[in-house]
């Protein structure tokens, strides 16, 4: 295969790619075991996201969102039904990346900012063709800088350790790592519970950017509309241990 012919069929590829799901929950259901029995938590879920979608997943506090985003991310397995994932490979990081709504519970509290994103940037995960001419003449650790001027995250707060952050920069960071990872999927668990309204812009303007280069998907848990700020493809709403398509 010649040049010519090796890049049309990777731009096959990457359009293809641009249309198949990067998750998929199929007739899921989970309960969680108590002392006094099993206890239903979401029942016949089904859902999927495309590459460069963005999905708001809302409902009341204890409705099982978390529990949600555990089940797509693969930190819990459903009692029946199918999650299909996108693939891993050896030595890159998790193709599905998650910032808690704790950030503090997210990362090493011994490492520093620094080391932090270094690991990050170490495990960073190939990119699709598209998205390496999207990245060409910046290198890894001019992302990094990009990440934290978009983020306004001072350059001193390198050296210092999670516990020495504000909740509000904690969380801008986890995000920030969890991006430079490149992943397919970013699912954020109540991305503002930490912002202050005027910092919240912010993590809009970043994620905006960072999508130029390398389009990933987007879940957003909330317990109320993101719609002023982010830009939703689609609303799902949990009630009642159900998965509603709203929009």
């Amino acid at each position: 295969m010649n040049e010519s012919e090796t890049h049309y069929t990777l731009s096959i590829i990457d359009a293809l790619d641009s249309y198949e799901s990067i998750l998929d929950l199929r007739s899921v259901n989970f309960s969680h075991s108590t002392p006094t029995g099993v206890v239903p938590i979401l029942s016949d879920v089904n859902f999927s996201i495309r590459r460069g979608e963005t999905v708001s997943v809302e409902g009341k506090s204890g409705c099982g969102k978390t529990t949600f985003a555990l089940l797509c991310i693969g930190m819990l397995q459903p009692d029946t039904g199918t999650v299909i994932r996108p693939p891993e490979r050896r030595g890159q990081a998790y193709p599905i990346q998650m910032v808690f709504q704790d950030p503090y519970e997210s990362i090493n509290p011994r490492r520093t900012v620094e080391e932090w994103f270094s690991m990050c940037l170490k495990h960073r995960r190939k990119l699709i063709q598209t998205e390496i001419a999207n990245m060409e003449g910046t290198d890894k650790f001019e992302l990094r800088d990009l990440a934290m001027e978009l983020l306004k995250l001072p350059k001193y707060i390198m050296k210092m350790t999670p516990r020495q952050l504000s909740g509000g920069q904690c969380q801008r960071c986890c995000i920030a790592s969890a991006v430079l990872t490149a992943p397919d999927l970013l699912i954020l668990d109540e991305p503002l519970s930490m912002q202050d309204p005027g910092s919240s812009g912010y993590i809009f303007e970043f994620l905006s950017e960072m999508r130029s280069i390398h389009d990933f998907s987007v879940i957003i848990i909330s317990h109320k509309r993101v719609s002023e700020l982010f830009k939703i493809d689609k609303y799902y709403f949990i009630d009642n241990k159900k998965l509603f398509l709203v929009k």
